[in-house]
């Protein structure tokens, strides 16, 4: 796993300005942490599970729903999961007729929940959950890695194998700077490589980390 110092480094190396005195150490530390947000957002390599959501939004009592924030760092909800158990997404134009009058009116727990209407920061549930054990409520999630602050800071969430990718981006957009006198063939080369690691990384995240049931045919058994 390369820090942050040795990152900045090899691209110091490549631009041939090792004392980074036309690409200052601030805007270098600013492309790699620009880069590893952009590596995480396409390729969905970092995940993880939220710790337990609590309820935030105030109660419509003639609609029981409630909003739950989401945690900050996500990119993109993938799932969320109640005492181990997956919670299926709906749409209001999808759910029963009257539903918000009869789950109102009702002294029973409904049978199961449903959340929908997620945006960037909070997702909503229907109906509105009053039994004890459902604030353990949890989100399965892509996340963006925090910005690297000190030289000994690793990029969160990337794997090892594809920190050079950083570089590359960083060398890239150093090459972009001056739009003037910018060395475009030199952009779009590193930008290429970068591009590169992308494409494969998405290929095995694929391959390895989706949630689908895969099935071997009986004759290769």
């Amino acid at each position: 796993m390369l820090q942050l110092q040795q990152m900045r480094t090899r691209v110091g190396e490549i631009l041939e300005d090792s004392s980074f005195v036309q690409w200052p150490e601030a805007l270098v530390n600013q492309y790699l942490n620009d880069a590893a947000q952009d590596f995480a957002m396409r390729t969905k390599c970092y995940r993880r599970y939220s710790s337990p959501l609590s309820a935030n939004g105030s109660i419509d009592v003639s609609k029981p729903f409630a909003f739950y924030s989401v945690p900050s760092d996500t990119h993109e909800l993938e799932s969320v999961w109640v005492n181990g158990y997956h919670v299926p997404q709906a749409r209001i134009d999808r759910m029963p007729y009257q539903w918000d009058i009869e789950f109102c009116n009702s002294t029973a727990e409904p049978s199961a929940y449903l959340y929908g209407d997620f945006g960037l920061e909070v997702i909503r549930f229907w109906p509105y959950p009053s039994d004890a054990a459902f604030p353990t409520v949890y989100v399965y999630y892509t996340a963006l890695p925090p910005a690297m602050t000190t030289n000994t800071a690793t990029p969160t969430g990337i794997p090892a194998r594809y920190n050079i990718a950083l570089v590359y981006y960083t060398v890239a957009m150093c090459y972009r700077k001056n739009f003037e006198d910018a060395d475009k063939s030199k952009s779009e080369e590193f930008m290429a490589l970068y591009l590169d690691q992308i494409r494969d990384c998405q290929g095995r995240i694929a391959r390895l980390l989706n949630a689908e049931g895969m099935g071997v045919p009986y004759r290769h058994l």
